[in-house]
């Protein structure tokens, strides 16, 4: 018996959103992605003896006063964190992170 390739995916949320989901011509159910279903069709058609131990996806708090769609867009992203939790509670971590508004001044040479 062949032992399995135990895999952690990690997920830029905000590089995946921006980078892909974002556009307006991305079609809606393009943005409810179920990532974990995702990488695991990717995994298995790489190998089929790896396994999805853990996904780690980090995000941040859509904020509605920045967001094109208002509080609508930080009410979506709430749907869909639960959404992904119900499907996959003990494979997924959704870690949170903050929006940084402030520049910081570069460090001195």
């Amino acid at each position: 018996m062949t032992e399995k390739i135990k895999t952690i995916v990690y997920i830029d949320g905000y590089n995946l959103y921006y980078g892909r989901l974002r556009n307006p011509q991305t079609p809606l159910n393009y943005k409810w992605l179920d990532l974990v279903k995702l990488f695991q069709n990717l995994l298995k058609a790489q190998d089929p003896n790896s396994e999805i131990v853990k996904v780690k996806y980090f995000t941040a708090p859509a904020l509605g006063k920045f967001a094109s769609h208002g509080n609508q867009s930080s009410d979506a992203q709430d749907a869909y964190h639960r959404a992904l939790n119900h499907l996959y509670p003990d494979l997924l971590e959704i870690i949170m992170g903050k929006h940084v508004a402030a520049a910081k001044p570069l460090p001195a040479r």
